[in-house]
């Protein structure tokens, strides 16, 4: 369980990032690639990039998951996917074991929530992709329940549902 980037393009109510200092700072794509083969070489069997801010911040993540499968190991990332394109999409789900999506809010409640504007849109759009283009990886959503969007559960379900995602998670 690793973090790669410290800092997001969005800013959720319920993140505990923001009691943390933000900064530009990333692992370099050269260790990322050093960390896939040390963790190799010890005998570890998966990585999950579900740490600290958003990996898709960090160019060197698309090479990563790349070069794990390439290793053999499994590799999985937890994102709000607002980043992604067609192209960096694909390029994780042919690597990936497992790709989730944060999601806590649907329609316009989503960008209140999670800070993003117009952001509902857009993931609507980069999860029907993930879906479309997904082969092996499993694709999932996971939401944080907070009091604030303690309505959102039903209608969440509802979007998994229409989305075909493998799962839903709340947390």
């Amino acid at each position: 369980d690793a973090g790669i980037h410290k800092s997001c393009n969005i800013k959720c109510v319920y993140c505990y990032g923001v009691k943390q200092v933000p900064s530009p700072e990333y692992i370099p794509k050269d260790r990322l690639l050093m960390l896939v083969d040390d963790a190799k070489e010890c005998g570890v069997k998966s990585l999950a990039i579900i740490g600290d801010g958003e990996p898709t911040m960090n160019k060197g993540l698309y090479s990563m998951a790349t070069y794990a499968k390439h290793r053999g190991l499994d590799m999985s990332v937890a994102t709000n996917g607002l980043l992604l394109d067609e192209y960096k999409l694909r390029m994780l789900l042919d690597s990936l074991v497992w790709l989730r999506f944060n999601i806590s809010a649907v329609d316009k409640r989503y960008d209140w929530i999670h800070g993003a504007k117009n952001g509902f849109e857009k993931f609507e759009e980069v999860i029907k992709q993930a879906v479309r283009f997904k082969k092996e990886c499993t694709v999932g959503l996971q939401m944080v329940l907070i009091p604030q969007c303690f309505d959102q559960v039903i209608p969440l379900a509802k979007k998994a549902i229409e989305w075909e995602v493998d799962y839903l998670v709340i947390k």
